[in-house]
This record gives C-alpha cells, structure tokens and sequence, in this order.
C-alpha cells in the first residue's frame, strides 16, 4: 500500500471517529433530558443500535408496540373502553421529531449549547396539539420557493418540550414522522413526513414549544382531525372514571418513539405533582414526577394521567429523568398560554 493510500485510510478513519466522538458529546449535552442523538451512518442502524445496546431500560419490557397496545394492559380499575379510546387517540396524535440543525440562539447552559450551528441530529417526540384550514399562502418548504404557493392547505401544531425544538429557526430543520407505529407503516409509506415550519409559542423554563407545520394531504388531515375529536371525549371520560368504584392509584401513560424507533407505549405510577407557585388553586403550572418507562428519544412526548378525577392533566410533555431517585419529570405548562395562541 502507497503512502498517499494509507494516510488516505488514516485520515479518512480519524474523521469517522471524531464524528463518533461528537454525537456522543452531543448525547451527554443534555442535562437529564431525553433526547437520543445519532450521526455519522445509517439513521435507521444507529436507532437499533441504540435501542439494543440501552442502558436505562435493558430489554425494554415494559415498552409495548402501539400497534399491539389493549386493554389489557391497563389496571382493572382503569380497563374503561372510553380510556383505552382516548389513549389511542393520543398515540395517533403522537409524532417523531427529527432535528437535523442546532441554533446559534441557544443560550449558554442549555442543552445542546456547545453545539450551535451544527447538524448532529438529535430525536424526540411531540404529539398534536390542533389541525386547522390554512389561511393565504402555503408556508412550507415547497410552496416557499415556488412561484405558484398553494392556497389549499392545512395547518398542524405540535406540543413538544423546548430542549427538542427550540426556536423557528430549529423547526425549519425538523422532520415531522405522523404514524410510524411500526416498521411496516415506514416501509409501506403509511408514515408521513413533513417539515417544520415555525415555532409560535415557547418558554425555556417551563420546557414547552408548540411546533407549527403545514400539509397538503386531505387524508393525513382528517386522519388527525378524527384524533382530535376523540380527544374531546375527554369529559365523559372524567365521568366515568368519577363513578368507578375502588380505583388504583393515579397512573401515567406515555407515548413516545425511545431511540427514534416506532412508536411506544408505557404505562406507570404517578410519584407526585409539584406545584412551583402559591397559592395553588391559582395555579395551572405544575410538574409531574412518575415511574414510568421512559428513554432517549421520548422527551417532548404526551404525558397521560388517568385518575379518580381527571384523564389527562393539561398539556404535559416529557422532559428528563432524575436517576438518583429513578424516576421520570414532565416538563411544567400553563394552558391558557396555548389556549390563546
């Protein structure tokens, strides 16, 4: 072998472990939130990868396909066909988010500071939040940089945690998964993909930012629309929970895509709810505290509670774990920011 072939090889193996070396810096510029990162070959190899090899939940066993999730595998006290139909509604609602780009407006100290303006894609998850008729021109990416913008299109807003789409600039460069329950949805095309267009509404402290997109798909639309009518159900469901009798403790559902892979359900225990203002019954901001299964790749993603007195509290994504206690935390919201945005 050459010379010049051998310092080729060398030089070409030192850039791929050096990109190796970023997304694993990258991964552990986090904090204790949950994103999963991944880079430097195949997308869909590196998510096995890290699924196989996780460390946090070995063997995923309480991770069950949404595809295969039923009622079974909630509690007796909870096994209510209107709460199983709700929960399927909001794993529909449930997306991947695929950040190809970090912004230089990230604040120093946050997560995935130290990597402004690079394009180590990180994971996580969101769900949707509204679907809407859209109004004037079509701003996605196509319609942008054609002469004829549609006028015909829809507009969908997603509900994620901040540390994942922190700003428009980052949602311009986030893909939209809409349906990857399981591997066949992907390779079938049953799964959709979308970019991102902006984002309307956020706050870095509560950890929460709305993700708006737009689509031109009639089917993917009402697909999402009838989720979202499921979702308004919500009251009978208080209802009929109200009326059970010898309920189990609070549980948490979560719906996510851990490592980027199809998506997930787990099921949990409410730990608690902490209130970060007084006096609490002026207060909607609150944190919720459980055990239930979560990964990288599930921050941003619904948080379902399921009690004697409500089915869901608020608008609640997933933000990190704290592993000294071994336990997972919500990101804190207030509604009626996102009632009126």
């Amino acid at each position: 072998m050459s010379n010049a072939t051998s310092e080729t090889g060398e030089a070409s193996s030192s850039m791929e472990q050096r990109c190796v070396d970023l997304v694993w810096e990258k991964k552990h510029d986090q904090g204790c939130h949950e994103c999963e990162v991944i880079g430097g070959s195949s997308e869909a190899e590196e998510s096995d990868q890290a699924w196989t090899k996780c460390t946090k939940n070995p063997g995923h066993y309480k991770f069950l396909p949404a595809s295969k999730f039923a009622l079974k595998h909630l509690d007796r006290g909870f096994r209510c066909t209107m709460v199983f139909n709700s929960i399927k509604a909001i794993s529909d609602l449930t997306v991947r988010l695929r950040v190809t780009y970090t912004s230089l407006n990230r604040p120093n100290g946050y997560a995935f500071a130290k990597y402004k303006g690079s394009h180590i894609l990180h994971l996580g998850s969101g769900w949707v939040y509204r679907v809407r008729l859209g109004e004037g021109p079509c701003p996605c990416r196509d319609c942008t940089i054609s002469s004829a913008s549609s006028t015909q299109w829809y507009r969908i807003y997603i509900f994620t945690a901040c540390h994942v789409v922190y700003n428009s600039e980052e949602a311009q460069h986030t893909m939209v998964d809409f349906f990857y329950d399981d591997e066949t949805f992907r390779k079938t095309g049953k799964m959709s993909t979308i970019w991102g267009s902006e984002v309307v509404v956020k706050d870095e402290d509560k950890d929460y930012s709305l993700l708006s997109c737009a689509i031109h798909s009639n089917d993917l639309f009402m697909k999402l629309k009838e989720a979202r009518q499921n979702l308004s159900l919500r009251e009978l469901v208080r209802r009929a929970l109200r009326n059970s009798q010898s309920l189990p403790k609070p549980a948490v559902v979560i719906v996510s895509h851990p490592h980027g892979q199809a998506k997930q359900i787990t099921v949990g225990r409410l730990v608690r709810m902490k209130f970060d203002a007084e006096p609490r019954e002026q207060v909607s901001d609150k944190c919720l505290v459980y055990t239930t299964d979560t990964c990288p790749g599930s921050s941003g993603a619904p948080v379902i509670v399921i009690g004697s007195r409500t089915m869901f509290s608020g608008f609640v994504s997933h933000s990190g774990c704290k592993q000294v206690e071994k336990v997972n935390y919500s990101g804190e919201i207030v509604v009626s920011k996102l009632e009126t945005s």
